[in-house]
């Protein structure tokens, strides 16, 4: 007796059996890897200079971001994080007008640590914003926008900033937006990232090869 598929029982129980092992050892993986990017966050979200409400504060839009992230991967587990949705998610969690922002690209679906790592970004650069840069403006403007380049499969997203009257052109401190931009997202993703304090608004390119999903 065979099955509809033409594989005998036996054979259809042993594919379902693997495929089961190979989802658990994919949510055990996506968990380690939480787990330490939960650790890094709560490390370098401490400052000596913060008080106990300003530590929980950052804390809980940290570990929100990744919430949301790990609502999406959860959703489908192997289709990934779709970008537009990453990034509409944490405009939508802050409450941010949707007049007063611009959201463009290709869909592009990223596995666990990189929509992670991305969702992180998108939270630092969208807090710092609302508290400095063009959100904190009455007619500030966001613009997030992506492309893929065919040929090497390299992923572009460029946030960029308008309508703030005035900003300076180096940040006062490096924290842990800065840190991560600058330092984690080349190290994690193996991205080439700038960030530009400018009159107008700031300007952030991040760029690097998705992995698979």
């Amino acid at each position: 007796m065979v099955g509809a598929d033409g594989a005998a029982p036996g054979e259809q129980l042993d594919e379902r059996r693997r495929h089961e092992q190979a989802s658990l050892f994919e949510h055990r993986r996506q968990i380690r890897g939480l787990i330490a990017m939960l650790r890094a966050v709560i490390r370098r979200t401490v400052r000596r200079d913060q008080s106990a409400d300003e530590y929980a504060g950052l804390l809980e839009g940290r570990l929100g971001a990744l919430a949301r992230v790990q609502d999406m991967l959860m959703r489908v587990p192997h289709a990934g994080a779709d970008l537009m949705e990453l990034a509409s998610a944490e405009f939508l969690a802050q409450g941010v007008p949707e007049d007063r922002i611009t959201l463009a690209g290709p869909q592009v679906p990223l596995p666990g640590s990189a929509a992670a790592s991305l969702a992180l970004a998108l939270h630092e650069l969208t807090t710092n914003a609302i508290q400095f840069g063009a959100l904190s403006a009455a007619e500030g403007r966001v613009a997030v926008v992506w492309s893929e380049n065919e040929q090497d499969g390299c992923l572009r997203l460029e946030w960029r900033e308008a309508g703030v009257p005035l900003l300076l052109t180096t940040p006062r401190t490096h924290g842990f937006g800065v840190k991560l931009l600058e330092n984690t997202l080349p190290y994690e993703l193996g991205a080439r990232t700038s960030v530009e304090f400018a009159p107008g608004g700031l300007t952030c390119v991040i760029e690097f090869r998705p992995p698979i999903t």
